[in-house]
């Protein structure tokens, strides 16, 4: 009985918990140069006036930076300045992201990239990645928690290919809304399974 009870309560606390994911562009298995993207849960809306999500290739993406496996490259100018990229969870909703892998869209060009997170009740958070290279480095983000999109944007501005960011494998996790009432309960639940284990430990 006791057991039982031990697995109802981990049950009811693991319904407010979210699994994390990561975002590794995999899913798109040739080059892609749409714009918005829905990928995996997510939708990409690209600013740029070159970008494409994919398994690049130096010989079809000249001096461009690659590491093997599908990624989402901007570069150049976009409509409102420098190349950006806005992500947001498809239907809405907020999300968490931890940490990315980054680089220069260029082998050869540096650059940095500032990171932009709206918050879902409003305010917004914003951290640069420097120095980044041609070859891709992983980057934590710090308080990037509750958002409703992340704006990912070209400290450098030049051509398509001249200057711009590429990005992979995301961690991130959406946040799910629990409502007062469902929370209530499953506090209420474990701290009543709680209570009958103590006193029959105690009988």
């Amino acid at each position: 009985m006791k057991s039982k009870l031990v697995a109802m309560i981990v049950l009811a606390f693991s319904a407010i918990t979210t699994n994390a994911a990561v975002i590794d562009f995999e899913s798109v298995s040739s080059d892609d140069f749409g714009s918005p993207q829905e990928i995996e849960g997510f939708v990409f809306d690209f600013d740029a006036s070159g970008w494409l999500v994919g398994p690049t290739t130096d010989a079809f993406y000249p001096d461009g930076t690659t590491n093997g496996t599908s990624i989402l490259v901007a570069s150049g100018n976009g409509a409102n300045g420098n190349a950006n990229v806005t992500m947001s969870q498809v239907g809405g909703g907020a999300f968490d992201i931890f940490n990315l892998d980054a680089a220069s869209s260029n082998l050869f060009i540096g650059n940095s990239l500032e990171v932009t997170g709206s918050y879902s009740g409003g305010g917004v958070v914003s951290v640069i990645l420097d120095n980044l290279n041609g070859t891709f480095s992983n980057y934590s983000l710090s308080s990037f928690e509750n958002l409703v999109s992340v704006t990912f944007t070209s400290v450098t501005s030049g051509g398509y290919n001249e200057a711009g960011f590429a990005l992979d494998n995301l961690s991130l996790s959406p946040t799910q809304q629990v409502s007062e009432p469902s929370m209530l309960a499953l506090l209420g639940l474990a701290l009543v399974g709680a209570g009958f284990i103590r006193r029959n430990s105690k009988a």
